[in-house]
């Protein structure tokens, strides 16, 4: 009985706590690393990599019967957002993502892997400029019992690579929690991060 009545205590504690919970005051951080960028203005978006993975949880957790699991298309719903709020703030001229997926396909590239080779194919088929690539540190979905709390978790990191130098041109990196879907997280992470992108000019 006594541990029902902890168990009771502890999860109405974590409804309450949950319900006033707002994204965190936490800003986007953005980095210059290489030379100014003036002459980069054509650019392409590779997918973001992602792998999605399954967490383990405290025994208190599965008496509560909370779960947390990847957001199984997280990759692909952070590319397009991103992708399309960046597009958004005018400052660069976005490749077409059936253009570059043609390209990627036909050469089999990774973008996890790329050469200075394959990036100048890249950008010569292409006509661009620059290459941003991503890396989604996590982007997963909390419930507890009966769907009374979701909580989405998000963290990237996104960098703009000089297609001719291989040089980094900047770095950029965000993460938020917040209660609600998963592409409302999505859009508020790369809104605040293209923001500050955009304003860095």
């Amino acid at each position: 009985m006594a541990i029902f009545w902890l168990v009771g205590s502890m999860f109405l504690i974590g409804a309450c706590a949950t319900a006033n919970q707002t994204p965190q005051p936490r800003e986007a951080t953005f980095h210059r690393a290489g030379a100014a960028d003036v002459n980069i203005r054509r650019i392409a978006i590779m997918n973001f990599e992602f792998k999605p993975q399954r967490y383990t949880h405290s025994e208190i957790e599965v008496i509560l019967q909370s779960s947390e699991r990847s957001i199984e298309n997280g990759g692909e719903i952070l590319t397009d957002t991103f992708a399309s709020e960046l597009m958004r703030t005018g400052k660069y001229e976005i490749v077409e993502r059936s253009a570059l997926e043609k390209i990627v396909g036909e050469l089999r590239l990774s973008a996890s892997g790329l050469t200075n080779e394959e990036m100048n194919q890249l950008g010569q088929l292409l006509q661009i400029d620059a290459l941003v690539l991503g890396k989604v540190n996590y982007f997963s979905e909390r419930k507890t019992a009966a769907g009374l709390s979701r909580t989405i978790k998000v963290s990237l990191t996104v960098r703009l690579v000089n297609i001719k130098t291989g040089a980094v041109v900047w770095m950029a990196s965000d993460e938020i929690e917040l209660k609600g879907t998963p592409v409302q997280a999505a859009q508020m992470l790369c809104s605040r991060m293209t923001g500050k992108i955009a304003s860095s000019r």
